[in-house]
C-alpha cells in the first residue's frame, strides 16, 4: 500500500504514516492506520504491512460536500488497493469523514 501512495502525483508521503495534498491539488490528509472491530490505532511501531485503513481529512464545499475532484482520487486509491471507500456519518446523519479501508 505505501509503494502505491508514494507513487501518486497527488499527494506526497509527510513521516511514516501521514499524506498531504502536493501544491495544485485540494486540501486532503491521510493517515494510515490498523482498524479492527470498529477502532483503529495509528502507532509508530505498527508495520506497513498492518495498515488496513486510510482515514481520509479534507477541504469540504459550503454546504459540507467533498469536492468532486478528492472523491474522484479517493475512489480511484480504493479501486487501486482493492479496498472500500466509506463515507462515515454522525449521530444527524450527516456525511462527515471518508476512510479507505480493507476488512481484516
Amino acid at each position: 500500500m505505501v509503494d502505491l501512495l508514494d507513487t501518486l502525483p497527488e499527494i506526497e508521503r509527510v513521516g511514516l504514516m501521514n499524506y498531504k495534498n502536493v501544491n495544485g491539488f485540494p486540501w486532503i490528509d491521510l493517515t494510515l492506520a490498523k482498524g479492527q472491530a470498529g477502532n483503529f490505532h495509528c502507532f509508530d511501531n505498527t508495520w506497513h504491512e498492518e495498515f488496513n485503513l486510510i482515514s481520509v481529512v479534507c477541504s469540504k464545499t459550503e454546504n459540507e460536500a467533498v469536492p468532486a475532484a478528492q472523491i474522484i482520487f479517493l475512489i480511484e486509491l480504493a479501486k487501486k488497493l482493492g479496498w472500500e471507500l466509506v463515507k462515515e456519518e454522525n449521530d444527524s446523519s450527516e456525511e462527515t469523514d471518508i476512510v479507505i479501508w480493507k476488512p481484516l
